[in-house]
This record gives C-alpha cells, structure tokens and sequence, in this order.
C-alpha cells in the first residue's frame, strides 16, 4: 500500500522525513562537550522546526555520548504553579529513565531539588549527565503567566547552579532572545544560543523528494524548483504543499507513480493554504503589533522589492500618518524572524506561500486596530483618558488624549474620543481638522461625526460661500445625505435666479447646473442657443456680402448641427450648398485667373471652361468669367453680341449712312469704304461685321434716293435763278430723274431685304439659341474594331443626335475642342442626306470622321457654335472611348513552291511543320498626339447603325 511520506502539522524528530539541520546538531553537541556551559538556547520563528529538532536531539545525542535526554514541553503550562510544574517534570524523567513514580513530599519545590534530583543524578553512571529538553519556554514570558514566572526563573536559575558537569538543558523559545522580559533575560546571561532558520536549497530538495526514496511519486527539476520558489526552505510549509501534491497525484488512482510538473504544485496552492490556515494564524498571533503593520503592507506590495521610502510612503496611504520608531524598527525584526530579506535596496518575502497567505487574509487596512498597540505608554494614556471621560472630568481627558495622541498619532480609538469631547465642548473647527485626519485611515468611524460637523458648521456660517464649503465637503462624503443636498441646491438656485435676472446667462446655467435644475438648465439653454444661432446667421450674411464664401460655409456647418427644427434645418442646408458652390466657383476662377498670369493657359481653359459650364453668367471681382475665357483664355476673336446691343447701333449706322449720302451728293467724289466696328465683346466669328456692312449698305441706298428727290427739287428752283446754270440744271433733273427711278426700285427690293436683315439681326441674341444632344454618340466601326492597313475601310467617324430647340435657322454649325485647338466643320445629315441648315424643332445627324491611325483612345469635348455664336451654356458634344480602333500592318509571306497556299510544310526530320520566313514589317505611321477629327466628305455613305 502506498503511503503519503510527508508529515504536515506533527512533529518529525527521530523519523525518515527529519531532513537537514546538520549546523544546528553539531552545535549542540558542542556546547554540551564544554565543561563550562551546561545550557543552550535554540530560537527561531513558530513552525520552523525547533520541536523536531529537540526530537531528533533525544535519539541522536544519546548516540553521540553518555546522555540521558527527557523532552518536556511547556505549552499551556504557563498558568500552572511551580509545584505542579516540577511534579510533571520528575514525572517525565522518571518515566524515561526506567524510576518509579516520583515522590517530591509535601514541599514539591524543596523535595524536587533537595531530594529527588540529586538521588537521580546520583544513579546515573559515571561520566553521565542528564539533559532536560525544554519546549516552548518563552511561554512563561507571557504577561498572562507572571506568577508562574515569577516563581519559575529563580528556581530554574537555583538548578543551572545546582550541578553543571551532571545536569544540562536545552531550551526552545519561539521569539528572538532579546526580546524577552527582564527576568528571562537575568536566566540565560551569559548562555549561549542558536538561532533555527530555514533549511537551505539542498535540504528542501531532499525533503521534496521523499516520495522518490518510498517510489510514490516522482518529481520533477522543475517541479522541485518550483517548490523551493514557493516556501524558500520553511519546512512546514514545504510539507504541507509537498503532501497536498501526493494526495492530489492520487486522485485518480494511478497504477504507476505519477510524475510532478511546475503547473501541479501551483494546482495545490490554494488547499495548501487553507489547510494550514490554523497554523498560520498562530505565527501570526505571534508577530508584534508594529511587525503586523509593516508584514500587511509589504504583502499587499506584491513579490517584488520595495525601498524603506516606498514602504514609508504605503503605510501613508493606508492611515498611518507618522511613522513612529517602533515601525521603522519593525523591517529589522521580521528579517530576523526570517520573513522578510534584504533585495536591491529595499525588502521582499522570503516565503511566497506565507506572503500571499498575509495579502489575502491579513490585508492593510484590517490591521490598523493594531496601530493602537504599537506603543504601550500611549494606550496606557488612553485607558486612563477613557476613566476620565466617564467620570465627566473632560478638562483632564482631553490633556491625556493629547498625550497619547503625541506618543502615538496612528492610535485611532484616542483621536475618535478627542473629537467627541470637542464636540461637546462646542470646538467645531479642531474637531473637524481632528476627524479629517482620522477620516483618512478610518472612514468609517470618523464619518458619523465629521458629518455632524460639517453640518453644523454649514448652519453656523454666515456667508454663503462659507455654507457651500461644508456642505460641498459633506456630499463628497455621502453623496445622498439629504440635509446637505437641500441646501446645496437651495444656495445655487438664488445664484441661478440673480444671474438669470441680470441676463447672465452662462453664469446662470453653472448655478443651475451645480443646483441640478433640470428645468431651468434647459430653458437657459435653449435661450443661449437662439442667441447663438442668431449670432451665427448675422455672421454668415456679412461674409456671404463680403463675398467669403468658405467661411460663409463654416459658419452654416456649425448652425446645421445646432439648428432644433427640420424646416430650419432645410433652409441652412440651402444656404451652406450655396456658399459652398459660391465657393467652389470662386476657386476655379481665382485658379483660372492665376493660371494665366502664369501662363498656363491649359490650366486656365480647364478651370474657366468649368466656370462657364456650370454657371454662364458667373462673374467674379466685376469680371464675367466667359468674358475671361474668351477673351484671354482661348483668343481674341470677336464674340456675338445679343439684340439690344445691335438695336442701340442700328442709328449710329444711319446717321453714319446719311452723312455719306449727302458727302456723294456735294460731288466729295470719294465713297466711304466698308466702316467696321468691333463691340466690346469679343465673338467667335467675324461673320457679323460683315451682315452689319449689308445693313449699312441698304440704309445708304435708302438715304441716298430720299436726297438725290431733295435735290432735283432744289436744282428745279434754282435753274431760274441763273441763266448761266441752265445746262447744269438740266443735267441735274436729268440726274435726278433716273436716280429716283432706280431709288423706287431699290426701295421695293429693300423691303424684302429689311425684313431679311432684321430676321438675322434678331438671331444674334444668344438667348434664343437651344439645342438636345443624345449624350452617347453612335460610332463607327464599333470600339475594339480591328483594321488590317491597306484594306479598305468606309469611313471613321462619330455621330451624335442633336435636336434644335431654338427660335433661329441654323445656317452653320462648328464644333470648337474645350481645350483648345483649331474648330472642324462637321457633316450635318436629315434622313441620310446632307443639309446645310436646320430649321427650329428639327433634329440632325451631326458627324465627326476621324482617321484609322487616331482613334484610338480618345477622351474630347467641343463647344457646339452656331450662326458664329458659341453656345457654352448649352450641352456639349463628348467622346469618350478606349481601344476604338487597332491598325495592324501585314507582313508579306513568301509563297511556297511544294505545298499549296493554307498549308504550312512539314518538316521531313521531325514531322512539324516549317515556321515561314517573315520580312521586316513596315514602319507605322507616326502617332499623333491630339487626334484631331476631319470632316466627313459629302459623298460618304452613312454608316449602318441599329
């Protein structure tokens, strides 16, 4: 049957699982050998081990020597008097050295040491000596037995002297020699002592593996690591963990010996610990007030090192407000007691296990009850302050609590009776500095009087900052306390109220916000938004004026989120397109502008041409962007103008025309020639100043044969006057019959003729001009067409569907590239055949033909011009296409002589057939960079289209 061979709890003296303390056997041995020391003292924190050892001494030392050993184990027998004290002793030695029950007389005290013992030393043999093993001794110690004590040391002390060659004893205590009482100390001066600590790395890997010597368990190099990483040589707990991984292993009943990794020995931490819960308990029972203290917050710290001012600064936190010397000593202490350890400047654990056990059991701020102990001479103050109290002597108290409080800051049960007295005494502000201090280390007592206090001040205050203040504080201490909450709110809502009432609206919303007045929140709110809102649109319209159109547009974006209705929100919606747009035009204009200054004029055409397009009678800094385009953009050829500008030129033309009537008719002998003006505006075409010179021409003639009848008349009364003019006169009638002759008829074809040219004058107002283009143009052949050079091919071209929708004839169309570039002249077609004009409501072919070696990708636009007008706000002819047209050049293949033409020779070796021999292959026509269309001829068929 396997058997768990690790022992947790009990003592393992004299058994196989006593591993270890070598040092400690060797220096007992010695002390014994020497003549002149009959006694030893072992000590060492509890559960280290020193109760094995005594144990072990028992079996080991009576076989190193002539020693007769007897353990004997104080533990609750602190309270029993010396009597029965020596009876259980003698009893014990008596049993194991083979006597009979002692006898120690009516006096136990005298009969043990004048009698009983001597007898028995005499019985030993010769050279033998008798060692009284003493467990637990520091128990006398205890302030609970100081009468067993008392009578105890001095005694004990009688039989150190009594017989020093025969007469030895070893004693255990669980606390560091020096800190022991007077008495105890006065017992072992001059005795030499050991101290017990942790086994080493070498002994834990022993112990650990004592399921490897019984063949249970097997272990792991790591597992063994992880073990001595955990404990750092504390043999209880080494046992304790090492015992719950056998049990653990053993769970599912395996039939061979299971083999420990790292992750099974942190499986079995937390039953470890519960398990030995008592045990830990007790070594805590046994660690001083201050050494509590300090042990939680370096537990709390974690694993790692931390400085002394690190430790200071955490004990700050948790409520100790000064440290006093008894917890700047205490580091030292728990190092001795083998605890803590010294590490890169500062203190750590040396037991993980026991480190971890502290954090969660024994957490800062449930041992600050133990602040109140650190000092002994200010709970002695206290106790004596707490009588005073009760007996209504507040006077003497409060100078007794102020003692203790001097000695021991950190003792919260004397500073929460100082602020009661204060209390009553009507010291308000002392109590509460007094309870603000206690409050940070122990909120829960000092709450219900801070709270007392804070309220009263509030109601005392005669300002109403003053009353804010406390009752600020108190909502921060309780947030639901219902008197501070009134009055809170109470002293904000005034404020609010005043603020509201002297228009200070953001003042007013702070106070109602502090007061938590939802309703007047929101009206202030909303108040504030219709002022900002209207602030925001006065600002928007006085950069729309100013013609700062973005941020014009900022300003609209931040009202879009503002506004609170769905109405207003459509009506800055339209506002901030607007601007955008204004905007957005502004800078392809300014764009525009400085591309030419630059020089740029692509830039420039692409930027005002986008202008013009989207907005034809778009004008920036009283310049019209067409104007621009026009005039500087694309040229300088004159542009038409519209009707009303020709009919305030139309008497000019008259008055011009009359004037050189009369200068023919005064014999000037000359004709004025073809008189030109050019408008301001610049035009596509000079086409109109020539249909202006037929106007002219036909006034003239008008005007003329209205003077030449003037005349004849003038001639007919003057002929009487001189004789000598009488040729002359009939020379003139002669003249002026055949002029009136041919001014009748002049005149009648001149009717036809005005009607004609008032017609076209009419036609050059731009605004009578329309058209419909189908956006996508038919092509011809279809993209992707491939065409072998040389063959022959129909023609090119594109042909789009465009419909006039103006109130003129069209009698010629041109297309003008928007980028640039000399214009083409495009095939007009009706039904198939080719037209010169088009009449209002008609719809047309109109098509561009290209050549084979250009159209290829192409991605154009043309500004439609009719009748010499360009009709840049109307829609314009695009051509987008890829891969339209493929022009390949054959390579000439010779022709076989043996095998007919289609078939390929086969090889005669191989069976595969000869690849034909090819000629270089002619050079391709240059490229052109711009393809440009050519207009189709006026005998070329129309291409076939669905």
């Amino acid at each position: 049957m396997r058997m768990n061979p690790y022992v947790a709890g009990n003592p393992v003296g004299g058994s196989p699982a006593f591993i270890g303390r070598a040092d400690v056997l060797r220096e007992v041995l010695r002390v014994l050998r020497r003549s002149q020391d009959n006694a030893v003292v072992l000590y060492g924190q509890r559960r280290v081990g020193k109760t094995s050892i005594l144990q072990h001494l028992a079996a080991w030392l009576s076989r190193r020597g002539p020693y007769r050993l007897v353990y004997f184990d104080l533990q609750d027998k602190a309270a029993w008097p010396l009597g029965r004290v020596l009876w259980k002793v003698a009893r014990e030695v008596a049993h194991s050295l083979g006597r009979p029950e002692p006898d120690l007389g009516p006096d136990p005290e005298s009969g043990f040491r004048r009698e009983w013992l001597p007898g028995v030393l005499d019985d030993l043999p010769e050279g033998c000596s008798l060692v009284l093993l003493f467990d637990e001794f520091d128990v006398l110690t205890d302030p609970q037995a100081e009468q067993a004590a008392a009578a105890f040391f001095p005694y004990l002390r009688g039989l150190l002297a009594s017989d020093p060659r025969r007469l030895q004893f070893i004693f255990v205590i669980g606390r560091n020699v020096d800190d022991l009482d007077n008495i105890a100390l006065s017992l072992f001066k001059g005795t030499p002592y050991h101290r017990v600590s942790l086994l080493n790395r070498e002994d834990i890997a022993d112990l650990v593996r004592l399921s490897d010597a019984n063949d249970t368990l097997h272990w792991s190099d790591d597992a063994v690591e992880r073990v001595w990483c955990l404990t750092h040589g504390h043999p209880f707990l080494t046992q304790q963990l090492c015992s719950h991984v056998w049990e653990q292993s053993y769970d599912g009943e395996p039939d061979q010996p299971p083999t420990v990794n790292p992750d099974d020995v942190d499986a079995t931490i937390p039953d470890a610990l519960e398990a030995s819960r008592n045990t830990l308990e007790w070594l805590w029972d046994g660690l001083p007030p201050a050494e509590r203290v300090v042990a939680s917050a370096l537990a709390e710290a974690g694993p790692g090192p931390i400085t002394r001012e690190a430790l200071e600064r955490l004990l700050h936190e948790s409520g100790v407000r000064v440290v006093i010397r008894e917890l700047q000593n205490a580091p030292q202490l728990l190092q001795d007691w083998d605890l803590i350890e010294p590490a890169d400047g500062g203190y750590r654990f040396r037991v993980e296990l026991l480190r971890r056990w502290i954090a969660e059991h024994k957490p800062l701020r449930r041992v600050q009850e133990e602040l109140d102990h650190i000092e002994p001479v200010a709970e002695n103050l206290y106790q004596a302050a707490l009588g005073l109290y009760q007996g209504g002597q507040l006077d003497q108290a409060v100078a007794l609590l102020r003692q203790a409080i001097a000695l021991n800051p950190n003792h919260v049960r004397a500073n929460q009776l100082l602020a009661d007295i204060l209390l009553a005494q009507e010291q308000a502000g002392e109590a509460r500095q007094l309870l603000e201090r206690l409050y940070e280390y122990q909120p829960a007592v000092a709450l219900p009087r801070l709270m007392q206090v804070l309220l009263h001040q509030a109601q005392t205050a005669e300002s109403d900052d003053e009353k804010l203040t406390s009752y600020e504080r108190a909502l921060e201490l309780d947030p639901t306390q219902a008197e501070a909450t009134v009055g809170w709110q109470r002293i904000w809502t005034q404020r609010g109220d005043a603020a509201l009432a002297s228009d200070d609206l953001e003042a007013a919303l702070g106070a109602y916000q502090k007061a938590g007045f939802i309703e007047k929140v929101d009206e202030v709110e909303q108040e504030m938004r219709r002022r900002y809102l209207a602030a925001s649109e006065a600002r928007a319209h006085a950069h729309k004026l100013r013609e700062e159109w973005s941020e014009a547009a900022a300003v609209y974006e931040q009202l879009l989120a503002l506004v609170p209705d769905d109405e207003s929100r459509v009506a800055v919606q339209a506002e901030l397109e607007q601007c955008q747009e204004e905007a957005d035009l502004a800078r392809l204009f300014d764009g525009g502008v400085a591309a030419l200054e630059h020089g740029n004029r692509r830039r420039a055409q692409r930027a005002l041409a986008e202008v013009v397009y989207r907005r034809p009678d778009y004008q920036r800094n009283k310049q019209l962007a067409a104007f621009v385009l026009l005039t500087r953009a694309i040229s300088s050829r004159p542009v038409a103008v519209s009707w009303r500008r020709y009919r305030q030129l139309i008497p000019r033309a008259a008055l011009i025309s009359v004037i050189l009537a009369l200068l023919v008719l005064m014999g000037a002998g000359w004709a004025a020639n073809s008189y030109y003006f050019q408008p301001r505006e610049v035009a596509r075409r000079a086409r109109v100043t020539a249909q202006v010179a037929v106007v002219v021409t036909a006034i003239r003639q008008t005007v003329a044969a209205q003077d030449a009848n003037a005349t004849a008349a003038l001639a007919d009364r003057d002929a009487t006057a001189s004789a000598r003019n009488i040729a002359v006169a009939g020379t003139a009638t002669a003249d002026a019959v055949a002029l009136a002759g041919s001014a009748t008829s002049d005149a009648a074809a001149l009717a036809g003729t005005a009607t004609i040219e008032a017609e076209i004058l009419r036609c050059r107002d731009i605004g009578l001009y329309g058209m419909v283009v189908v956006p996508e143009p038919t092509l011809f052949p279809p993209p992707g067409t491939v065409h072998v050079a040389g063959d022959s091919l129909p023609g090119v071209r594109a042909t789009w569907v465009v419909t006039n929708t103006s109130e003129c004839v069209w009698q010629g169309l041109e297309l003008y590239p928007l980028v640039g570039g000399e214009a083409v002249a495009p095939v007009l077609r009706r039904e198939g055949e080719q037209v010169l004009q088009v009449e209002p409501g008609e719809r047309v072919d109109v098509a561009l033909a290209f050549s084979p070696w250009t159209a290829r990708d192409l991605d154009m636009e043309w500004v439609v011009s009719v009748n010499g007008l360009s009709l840049f706000d109307q829609p314009h002819l695009r051509l987008t296409v890829a891969r339209w047209m493929t022009v390949v050049t054959p390579t000439p293949t010779p022709t076989p002589t043996s095998t007919p033409r289609g078939t390929l020779e086969m090889s005669a070796l191989t069976g595969t057939p000869e690849r034909p021999a090819f000629t270089a292959t002619p050079e391709l026509p240059p490229l052109i960079e711009s393809p440009s269309p050519t207009p189709l001829p006026a005998d070329t068929p129309e291409p076939q289209t669905g």
